[in-house]
């Protein structure tokens, strides 16, 4: 399947999840305002860490070896079973941890111990999720593009009637309750379709023990490395700059922070997602530093040109696409769009460079470039709020997703006969 193929599947999973989240969006924004999508965000990132510990972030990986064991039958198996292996143990740790320590973190991401029955549901449900990612995983590596495709949009549809309906009757704790149901749901339905096609993708537990290999577990788990951290920066960076709004401006505000943030990860999404689906297979079995970059330049053609038209659409529509998206309650937004707008599009760049890092298994460098641009996100966002409130972070998003930019490039440049 070629890139336009791919991204012609791919896109339609994603502007279903992008409408998804929109009515999502919309429906939250009407019965519980900004300060109520803050709430949401917190939450969010905090699921984003703990799940992302469930499977240890393994999955990255899972996609490189599928991929390149395809042909090897055995060679296969046995990385399947060792990265069901890790979901299933990590899942167990990770679930004990948030049950025992439900109330706590209750008091500590949502400010209240009433959410804490929310935090005993998640602990029962991150095995589900682990899951999950472990079944996209397989499929993503064996290029089942239209059979992961059809999962991820029976996702996003269940996705959007859960949130919907149990956020508008029981308000806040509806949605946080549909953020932590959806994982366990659609398990089961991913589980369903695959199993018809692909029977030998679950083990008992006795096969994945007997057949655990060290060598291919440290493989994943340098994956998960990268991966994790990514994650875990990227998370705790949102709080903190959430945080920041909420110190010096207002928790309305921060809600503010977080509408524009979401239009951003969707505009992200629509671009980043078909190329890392498509090219993460590719250039992990590439060898040549010629082929990658010409990966990367077919990639930009194709990328650049559609990212500017769909951001100039979005930035003259801005005020119907943020009441659209949103409420009048969130206007504030339009002040934000365009620097946001700026910034995303530099970030797309990154990100498409970034694939070839996590091919290659490049974990430091990962990890370096993505402490640098949280850093500078922060340290920047800091300076700037002071002078220019909620624009000043958007100053500091520019700043950090150029500096994010210009290392990836700088870092490319240095790998050239490091294959």
């Amino acid at each position: 399947m070629n890139i336009k193929s791919t991204f012609f599947f791919t896109s339609i999973h994603t502007v279903i999840k992008i409408l998804s989240g929109i009515i999502m969006n919309k429906i939250i924004a009407v019965y519980l305002g900004p300060s109520g999508l803050a709430m949401i965000g917190q939450f969010q990132n905090f699921v984003g860490i703990i799940t992302g510990l469930s499977n240890a972030s393994i999955q990255s990986g899972v996609v490189k070896y599928t991929a390149e064991y395809k042909e090897e039958k055995n060679a296969l198996e046995i990385m399947m079973k060792n990265a069901l292996l890790i979901s299933i143990f990590f899942s167990f740790i990770i679930s004990v941890f948030v049950y025992l320590f439900s109330n706590y973190l209750s008091l500590k991401i949502m400010f209240s111990s009433e959410y804490k029955n929310i935090f005993y549901f998640l602990s029962f449900s991150i095995i589900f999720y682990s899951l999950n990612l472990y079944v996209l995983s397989i499929l993503n590596g064996l290029g089942e593009i239209k059979l992961f495709t059809l999962i991820n949009i029976l996702i996003s549809i269940f996705t959007l009637i859960i949130t919907s309906i149990l956020t508008i009757f029981y308000k806040l704790e509806g949605a946080l309750i549909s953020i932590v149901a959806v994982q366990s749901i659609v398990f089961f339905i991913s589980y369903y379709l695959v199993r018809r096609k692909h029977k030998k993708i679950f083990f008992s537990i006795n096969e994945l023990i007997k057949n655990k290999d060290n060598k291919i577990l440290l493989n994943l788990f340098k994956f998960s490395l990268a991966s994790f951290s990514g994650g875990v920066i990227a998370s705790l960076m949102m709080i903190s700059v959430r945080y920041l709004i909420e110190s010096e401006i207002s928790l309305s505000m921060a809600g503010i922070w977080e509408g524009g943030w979401r239009m951003m990860i969707y505009f992200n999404m629509f671009f980043v997602l078909p190329f890392s689906i498509y090219y993460l297979p590719k250039i992990s079995a590439s060898k040549k530093y010629a082929e990658i970059k010409s990966y990367l330049f077919e990639a930009y053609k194709f990328l650049i040109p559609l990212s500017l038209l769909m951001a100039f659409i979005i930035f003259y529509f801005k005020h119907e696409v943020v009441i659209g998206l949103f409420s009048i309650d969130f206007i504030e937004i339009e002040n934000i769009i365009l620097y946001l707008l700026i910034a995303e599009i530099i970030r797309i760049l990154g990100n498409t460079i970034s694939i070839v890092f996590l091919a290659k298994i490049k974990i430091y460098s990962i990890i370096f470039i993505e402490l640098l641009f949280a850093s500078s996100m922060l340290l920047s966002s800091y300076y700037f709020v002071d002078i220019y409130g909620i624009i000043g972070i958007s100053y500091g998003y520019i700043i950090a997703t150029s500096i994010f930019l210009t290392v990836y490039v700088y870092k490319f440049k240095m790998i050239k006969g490091k294959l």
